[in-house]
């Protein structure tokens, strides 16, 4: 990119909110990203590639794409170092139409995110004691790393959880330090005992075994923290995606949604036609994404039919973690994908209570 931004560096760095105010991608441009730069406004309507030549950072108010591209990996090369979207706003920034602002939106084109293929979550293989540091698992997690924020889900019916977690809540969070096979060590002894129970009824044994959720991805889009930013996160929106086609595959979600704002959600497909018909998603995937600290539901389908969700997890999220809004939605197929620690939020729907 350097090379090509009128023969400079670009005017500043990710972690600088002062600069470059819009980039405008025009159809047929194909813009390849080799560092790290913070721009206001993305307008990207020919196509933009994070190359992976090393760890990205990239910070904006709004990235648009408007029958544009955008490429972080692919299906058959995954993103393999780390690439990071912070977006920045707070409740008084001026707002784009439609999408509002802290955004990755489109309008029509196509998102293809594609992080290091990564152990969603896996089952508890045996009785995980309070004080205990070791956890067996049913089997070895792919790509778990030291330092990365597991999560052990509860056996009780935790209530009065916050996002702060200053609560008695038996679901925990806590940090790998190892992994050895199915074996993984963690940072700090287990401050509850998290069971596995085998049962037998009619003739048939089940066993009961509680989750360990990894919540980090090396592909973030994250909500930015700071003053006038508590309850307004960042959002994603995708309208009517081109050849009904969009990939999210393992990308984490975190500080994400706005609370008390209808369609601000981490992750949100809304496929309404403009004639206010259903929208087609049969070629949209959301694979292995981690969602996690989010002010307004998890994921959210609106007016859209055949897309695939799948080894996903939705962990400490306000209202709703997966969700079809109006029941105009078909063929969406939801497979082995798991919630924990959905709080009550009391400005949506009744439901979300």
């Amino acid at each position: 990119l350097a090379s090509t931004w009128g023969g400079a560096a670009p005017p500043n760095s990710a972690g600088d909110t002062a600069g470059t105010p819009i980039v405008y991608i025009p159809n047929g441009t194909h813009i390849l990203l080799d560092v790290s730069v913070y721009v206001r406004i993305w307008v990207i309507e020919g196509k933009l590639t994070v190359e992976d030549g090393g760890d990205i950072e990239v910070g904006a108010e709004a990235i648009v794409i408007n029958h544009g591209e955008l490429h972080v990996g692919s299906a058959a090369n995954p993103f393999a170092h780390n690439c990071t979207i912070t977006l920045h706003g707070h409740h008084t920034t001026p707002q784009l139409p439609i999408f509002g602002i802290k955004l990755l939106g489109l309008t029509r084109g196509k998102i293809f995110m594609h992080g290091t293929p990564k152990t969603s979550f896996a089952k508890l293989a045996s009785t995980a004691s309070a004080g205990s540091t070791s956890l067996a698992l049913d089997a070895p997690p792919t790509n778990w790393l030291p330092g990365d924020l597991l999560v052990v889900t509860s056996g009780t019916h935790d209530i009065n959880c916050t996002m702060l977690r200053n609560d008695v809540c038996e679901t925990e969070e806590v940090t790998l330090v190892a992994v050895s096979g199915s074996t993984i060590t963690i940072a700090a002894p287990l401050r509850y005992t998290h069971p596995v129970q085998t049962l037998t009824a009619d003739g048939r044994t089940v066993t009961l075994a509680l989750e360990v959720i990894n919540l980090n991805r090396n592909v973030r889009i994250r909500g930015s923290d700071g003053p006038g930013t508590s309850g307004f996160g960042g959002h994603v929106m995708l309208l009517q995606p081109t050849d009904a086609e969009s990939a999210f595959h393992h990308v984490e979600f975190t500080r994400m949604g706005q609370a008390m704002r209808v369609g601000r959600y981490p992750l949100h497909l809304h496929a309404v036609t403009d004639q206010g018909g259903v929208g087609d998603l049969s070629n949209v995937t959301v694979v292995g994404v981690s969602v996690h600290h989010s002010f307004n539901r998890g994921l959210n389908i609106h007016g859209g039919t055949g897309a695939t969700v799948a080894s996903s997890t939705i962990y400490k999220n306000l209202g709703h973690a997966f969700f079809v809004e109006d029941g105009s939605e078909t063929k969406n197929t939801f497979v082995g994908n798991l919630g924990a620690m959905t709080m009550r939020a009391t400005s949506l729907l009744e439901s979300d209570n």
